[in-house]
C-alpha cells in the first residue's frame, strides 16, 4: 500500500512540476514570468524617452493575478498559441499583486490586460477574457510572426 501512494505522489509531483509551467520553456514554446525590472530591461522600457520593444520576436504580455478566474481561464489558450508559434512569439506574465507598480505606472484599471507587441511599432493593448481564436486573430494581425 506504501508504494501505491508513492508512486501516486510522484506521479501527480511529476504532473505538477512538468516543464511546460510558467517561467520555464519547453522546444520553442515560450512562457516567462518577470517582474518589473525584467519588464523595462527584457521588454519595454516606458520610463525611457522614445521607448519601443526590445525583442526579436514579438510578444505577448499577460498582466494577472492568481486570483483572476478569468485570467486563469485564459492561460490553457496563451500556452496553446506558446506551443503552436514555436519560438515566433513570446509571452511574458506579469503578476500585479507582486508587481503593483507597474500596474500603477501602466494605468492598468483591470485584469487580464494584454499587450501585443510587434518587433517594431506601437503595442495594442487587449483589455479582459479573450478565447483562444481571438487571441491568434489578433496576433496574426498585430504581430505577424
Amino acid at each position: 500500500m506504501k508504494k501505491i501512494i508513492c508512486f501516486v505522489v510522484a506521479l501527480i509531483s511529476m504532473l505538477a512540476f512538468s516543464p511546460v509551467g510558467i517561467g520555464q520553456t519547453n522546444g520553442n514554446t515560450q512562457i516567462v514570468k518577470i517582474s518589473k525590472q525584467e519588464f523595462l530591461s527584457k521588454v519595454f522600457d516606458y520610463t525611457a524617452p522614445n521607448a519601443s520593444y526590445k525583442g526579436d520576436i514579438p510578444a505577448v504580455v499577460d498582466f494577472y493575478a492568481d486570483w483572476c478566474r478569468p485570467c486563469k481561464m485564459m492561460d490553457p489558450h496563451l500556452k496553446a498559441l506558446a506551443e503552436e508559434y514555436g519560438g515566433k512569439i513570446i509571452i511574458y506574465k506579469v503578476d500585479l499583486m507582486v508587481e503593483k507598480e507597474i500596474a500603477e505606472d501602466l494605468e492598468i484599471k483591470s485584469i487580464p490586460t494584454l499587450y501585443f507587441f510587434p518587433v517594431k511599432g506601437d503595442p495594442t493593448v487587449v483589455l479582459g477574457y479573450q478565447d483562444k481564436e481571438v487571441l491568434k486573430s489578433i496576433i496574426e494581425q498585430e504581430l505577424k510572426p
